[in-house]
């Protein structure tokens, strides 16, 4: 009988799935989390697995703003 898959509990995201679903590796992954400083969590059922909100992944893969470009003196 095959192993139950590890399911992060509701409102949570693995590193993995949070990567896959922003589309991209792990690597770029903890990159934009430091510049980001998201929060990690860690599940008391299982102390290996490293979750973010799902509402910080959703930021994650948002455009961040530059500021406005100034206009052309005329």
């Amino acid at each position: 009988m095959p192993e139950a898959m590890y399911q992060p509990p509701d409102g949570y995201r693995t590193m993995a799935q949070a990567a896959q679903q922003i589309g991209v590796s792990l690597v770029t992954l903890r990159k934009l989390m430091q510049r980001r400083e998201v929060e990690i969590f860690q599940d008391p059922r299982d102390a290996r697995a490293k979750l973010l909100r799902s509402e910080d992944v959703d930021l994650l893969g948002q455009p961040i703003p530059l500021g406005r470009a100034k206009k052309a003196a005329a």
